[in-house]
């Protein structure tokens, strides 16, 4: 099967999904979550991107980013190449932690953004980890702090 190119534009907000390895489901143990949210949290203050939601279910991850100093594809690297580096240190394990691809969708309207930020938030709920957005741990409607403003 022939790989899909990722079509990247500069300046433009993207929808981020990217899944573990064979859907493994890491992020049930909380300190491997807290491993990503501290990933994330790095890539956000290193300027490599702004972070406008997320959302880290128990085998994949939502983002709504905008890539600054890195490319999207670099930003992708580093996220997973990080966290699974570290994952695989507190599990004392090695080999891969995430599939190889990711997918991405370039948000192009203020009406895409919204319905994108609205599918992140209510994903915990829509799959019953949670009643409300804000109860679930880890998103960004619950921790506001590793999510930039809309300028």
């Amino acid at each position: 099967m022939a790989r899909l190119k990722h079509i990247i534009e500069e300046e433009l907000v993207y929808f981020i999904t990217t899944t573990t390895r064979g859907r493994q489901e890491l992020f049930l143990n909380g300190s491997l979550t807290e491993i990503l949210l501290s990933v994330l949290k790095e890539l956000r203050e290193c300027q490599s991107c702004e972070i406008y939601a997320f959302v880290i279910m128990p085998d994949h991850l939502h983002l709504i980013i905008k890539p600054n100093e890195l490319s999207l594809p670099g930003i992708m690297k580093k996220l997973k190449g990080k966290s699974a580096r570290l994952i695989n240190q507190s599990l004392k394990a090695s080999g891969p932690v995430w599939q190889e691809r990711y997918y991405e969708h370039a948000i192009r309207d203020e009406g895409d953004f919204q319905r994108k930020v609205q599918y992140v938030l209510y994903n915990p709920v829509t799959a019953g980890l949670s009643k409300e957005p804000e109860e679930y741990p880890y998103s960004s409607a619950h921790r506001s702090e590793l999510v930039d403003p809309i300028a």
